[in-house]
């Protein structure tokens, strides 16, 4: 069965090695030097996460990071070897899944079907070839090795193993923060065993204080690395907007996951979700019909709803998410709860069923149609274009996309096309990015002076505190020899920006004399 598991995930996600790096790869791992030199790895753990030009973002996932390091260490800045890393990560998962869940149901054979699912489903394709959402399959991998050690340790009363699972535990807090549920899990997963088998609350809660002195630990060391970098906030600010957002957002996920055939890297929350009240309330429908259906007193099942809805809890936005408020690879962990249950409830129907090949040669047609869109879906991770027009295609009205493409067809001087998407970006949301300026910068690059002249002037209209646009106006304005208006753009730059580089003031002084000398303005 491990070697099934290993050909179906290979076979699933061995073309992403013709990947290249997209999307924030650049930022989080190109451009960025601190994953370039080893000697950087202990500033790694007190420090938090950086991207180009070591800006520092609200992230602590220092072991994460580190497996940037060492895959440059060993790939240099070919692709190749970043995702190879990346589907033996998922691989590995995969085979801890199995091991796992046959720990759950005392049989191979569900098990199997649930790491099968995991293996092959489409929603991991952004966890897995996605180079920067690493995060999320490592911790999934640390959080699974954790809980086969703490089964292991339980069911042979091992305390040496009891403690190896607490610094695994560690290993998926420093690779992301959404592994600190595990406990969680396992308190009342053992809470309502203990009301059957009559144990004590006092013998469930020692077996956790592994997790507890590895959650104190992990939370001394984020707290002095985020300490610099993370503002004031308050969580109960617009608390119950996002506790709200979940009526769309899991059906939102549950079409993703039930009908993976339109993914997309980017799905925005509407404005108006609450108006398409006559789809969401058939597939809350669908949701607790489903629930009230399936059979929750099997012990896999009820781990599973238990695993799904403690973990779903971190990507509920309940703390916001600064990336984004819905994301398939935010699925990777907390789905691991539905493969269980399905692989369950499969197992159960299959021996109550009276056509048994019938039901193996459908399970296995599903199984065959997910890989066959999981293959489809790793060629939207080529390169920019593919994966940012793949973007434009699934969401049409997404700035983002749009914006995006732009800027990978600039990359490949391609302005004409560039440019197009620009156009299309500021017909979605004329405030976007400074979209208006990014057009007249294109314009200057083909010396079509007067487009660029209309396109600053319309940044200038919907961002009139765009500076930088102003003094590129003001040079332009030069260009075509209207030196009054050069000099009242040049003097409007003075007064937004009286503080800005002294060279670029002296610069600009030194215009505002000559125009005023040559214009004879006084």
């Amino acid at each position: 069965m491990i070697l099934f598991l290993t050909l179906a995930t290979l076979v699933a996600y061995g073309n992403s090695l013709q990947n290249g790096f997209v999307w924030d790869d650049h930022d989080i791992i190109v451009n960025n030097a601190v994953n370039r030199d080893i000697a950087n790895f202990f500033s790694l753990f007190s420090s938090a996460d950086s991207t180009v030009a070591g800006n520092q973002k609200t992230y602590y996932r220092p072991l994460n990071r580190l497996t940037y390091m060492l895959d440059y260490q060993l790939f240099g800045l070919h692709p190749a070897g970043y995702h190879f890393v990346n589907i033996l990560i998922h691989l590995m998962t995969v085979i801890l899944l199995y091991f796992v869940a046959r720990e759950l149901f005392t049989k191979s054979v569900p098990a199997f079907i649930a790491a099968l699912i995991f293996a092959v489903h489409p929603v991991n394709t952004e966890a897995v070839n996605f180079i920067s959402a690493r995060n999320s399959s490592l911790a999934a991998f640390f959080v699974l090795l954790t809980l086969m050690t703490y089964l292991h340790a339980q069911a042979e009363n091992n305390k040496s193993s009891s403690y190896l699972s607490g610094l695994f535990f560690l290993m998926g807090l420093l690779c992301k923060e959404q592994a600190i549920m595990l406990p969680f899990v396992l308190l009342i997963f053992e809470m309502v065993k203990g009301r059957k088998d009559g144990t004590s609350i006092k013998a469930k809660l020692l077996p956790l204080l592994p997790f507890a002195l590895a959650t104190a630990i992990y939370l001394v060391l984020r707290i002095h690395a985020l300490s610099t970098v993370v503002g004031g906030y308050r969580i109960t600010d617009g608390l119950w907007g996002r506790i709200l957002q979940n009526i769309y957002v899991i059906p939102k996920y549950a079409m993703i996951i039930l009908f993976p055939l339109r993914l997309n890297a980017f799905y925005s929350l509407p404005h108006d979700y609450l108006a398409k009240a006559a789809w969401l309330v058939l597939l809350w429908i669908v949701i607790i019909a489903t629930f009230l259906v399936i059979d929750k007193e099997r012990a896999a099942t009820k781990f599973g709803l238990l695993w799904l809805a403690i973990n779903f809890v971190p990507i509920s936005n309940i703390v916001p998410i600064p990336s984004a408020p819905i994301a398939e690879r935010y699925l990777y962990l907390p789905a691991i709860g539905l493969w269980l249950i399905a692989a369950d409830q499969a197992y159960r129907l299959y021996g109550r069923f009276a056509f048994k090949r019938t039901l193996i040669a459908s399970g296995a047609a599903i199984i065959i149609c997910l890989a066959v869109i999981t293959v489809n879906r790793n060629g939207d991770w080529r390169d920019d274009i593919t994966f940012y027009s793949r973007m434009a295609e699934t969401n049409p009205d997404s700035a983002l996309a749009h914006f995006s493409l732009g800027l990978a067809y600039r990359e490949r001087d391609d302005l004409q096309q560039a440019q197009a998407e620009w156009k299309r970006t500021a017909e979605i949301d004329p405030r976007y990015f400074n979209v208006f300026a990014y057009l007249g910068d294109s314009y200057i690059q083909i010396n079509s002076l007067e487009q660029a002249e209309y396109y600053y002037k319309k940044e200038i209209e919907v961002n009139p505190d765009d500076a930088v646009t102003i003094y590129n106006m003001a040079v332009l304005k030069e260009k075509l020899h209207k030196p009054h208006e050069a000099l009242l753009y040049y003097e409007r730059f003075i007064k937004m920006q009286p503080h800005a580089d002294e060279n670029i003031l002296a610069k600009v002084n030194a215009r505002i004399t000559f125009l005023k000398k040559t214009a004879g303005i006084r």
